[in-house]
């Protein structure tokens, strides 16, 4: 059971994510949010409602725990549009590990906070800076012969990066404040009622051109696919060993950039590439 959770975990949020660089670049990325969001959270509403969860939940969170909720639901809209930008601006092959290397943040703050890092915690908390500092780094294989006057990042780091740290930010308060007492999936299912709302008054503000019925297809099946892996993931910790179920579900980032490698075409420099292994596998060893 382990094993299939977490398998359907990883190629869940794999082809969402590279099927998410698709509809932003296509769609444009407040649009492809928005549907995204909305189909996430019809799935996820029937999950809440038909396990009891959502009663459970309205029953014993208090008014503080539910601010601390929407406060998280506010950093994770902030972040999965940032990355909804990195996709549309940069390279899935660079952005996606970039961004799904925010369990060092979340691990710092817990350190912060005064808990205890293990050895195999803190080296890949090494790993994934280490990493994401090679992936970052000017140099591929599209960048041009004479320097730029300034160093700048590739195009989209800097939004993964912003997602990484917003993402970090809201796991650290979800798990440690809010999920203790809503339990794992009302909180996700706050995120994804509290998006489209937000998403939709930014839309207002910058108007764009609608998107084909095609590109509203692939963001909503990116939706249905990112829900359905966090419903796995969430049966694997419950039915399943979780330390499985957590490095499988990790590997979901290696899924978007082998897709991004074999369907796209993406390349990167040697450098980055090092980068993009020595991320995954700081990923790797923060959810062991």
């Amino acid at each position: 059971m382990s094993l299939l959770f977490g398998g359907l975990a990883a190629l869940g949020w794999g082809v969402a994510d590279y099927l998410a660089s698709i509809a932003s670049r296509e769609g444009g990325t407040l649009r492809a949010n928005i549907i995204a969001q909305v189909s996430g959270l019809a799935v996820l509403t029937l999950v809440v409602v038909a396990s009891g969860d959502l009663a459970a939940a309205l029953s014993k969170g208090t008014a503080v725990v539910w601010a601390l909720g929407l406060l998280g639901a506010g950093l994770v809209t902030f972040a999965t549009q940032a990355f909804y930008t990195a996709l549309q601006l940069g390279k899935t092959a660079i952005v996606s590990p970039i961004s799904s290397s925010y369990g060092a943040v979340t691990t710092l703050l817990c350190w912060l906070g005064g808990a205890a890092i293990g050895g195999r915690a803190l080296l890949g908390l090494l790993l994934a800076v280490v990493g994401v500092a090679a992936i970052a780094a000017r140099g591929g294989p599209d960048t041009p012969h004479r320097a730029a006057p300034r160093a700048r990042l590739p195009p989209g780091v800097s939004w993964a990066l912003m997602s990484a740290v917003a993402y970090g930010l809201t796991f650290h308060v979800f798990g440690t404040l809010v999920a203790p007492v809503l339990g794992p999936m009302v909180p996700i299912w706050l995120a994804r009622l509290v998006a489209p709302i937000v998403l939709v008054a930014a839309g207002r503000l910058r108007p764009a051109p609608a998107p084909g019925p095609w590109r509203w297809w692939i963001a909503s099946i990116t939706g249905v696919l990112a829900t359905a892996a966090g419903v796995a993931c969430g049966f694997g910790l419950v039915y399943g060993d979780i330390a499985v179920v957590t490095v499988l579900g990790s590997l979901s980032t290696a899924v978007t950039v082998v897709l991004a490698l074999i369907l796209r075409g993406e390349r990167f420099s040697r450098g980055q590439a090092v980068g993009v292994a020595l991320t995954l596998l700081g990923i790797v060893l923060l959810n062991l």
